[in-house]
């Protein structure tokens, strides 16, 4: 359950690719908003998902170089061998979130939406936020059906102003307007 205020440490700005070269480096593919800040990252986290079986590790950047198809070249202290960059392949580049930059007003990080507990308008609890679905027109919130709703699946809110009232991550709530209400003002 997540508590008001409560999130990630680390959020990821990117994916090593592969190595590049023989003297360590590495092509990472970012996956952020902002890949201009590469060439600005002092540390990085490295990070493996599922089944990898690396503890996340600290390094500090020490170059970064753009490169064909909106990927940069990486090195790290301490990475000085093909090898050692190949060991790297499929990590995910972590910056703590402290570090991210801010977005304009009414605008939310995806990691401080998913986990958010929904309520309509009269305060009954939905669900949580559980994924974002990026549909082109507007994105879709996915909500993990509470034990109060009459489904026990997932619920589906468009992010429409019409639709979500308030999101308000320091207090871990999205409130939203039920489907029966969507065509009033």
């Amino acid at each position: 359950m997540m508590k008001p205020g409560a999130g990630p440490e680390y959020v990821t700005i990117g994916q090593v690719l592969g190595g590049f070269g023989a003297e360590g480096l590495v092509k990472v593919r970012p996956l952020t908003d902002f890949p201009e800040r590469f060439p600005e990252l002092e540390t990085v986290r490295f990070e493996a998902s599922g089944p990898l079986g690396k503890s996340p590790e600290v390094r500090r950047v020490v170059s970064c170089v753009p490169h064909g198809g909106g990927l940069f070249v990486l090195g790290f202290e301490g990475v000085t061998t093909r090898e050692h960059a190949a060991s790297l392949v499929g990590l995910w580049l972590q910056i703590p979130v402290a570090e991210v930059r801010p977005l304009p007003a009414g605008q939310f990080y995806r990691f401080e939406v998913v986990g958010l507990e929904v309520r309509d308008e009269a305060g009954q609890v939905l669900g949580r936020v559980k994924d974002i679905l990026e549909t082109g027109a507007n994105d879709v919130y996915v909500v993990a059906a509470g034990e109060g709703t009459r489904t026990k699946d997932e619920i589906l809110f468009p992010a429409l102003k019409q639709v979500v009232l308030k999101i308000d991550p320091r207090a871990g709530v999205m409130v939203v307007r039920p489907p029966r209400h969507w065509d009033e003002p």
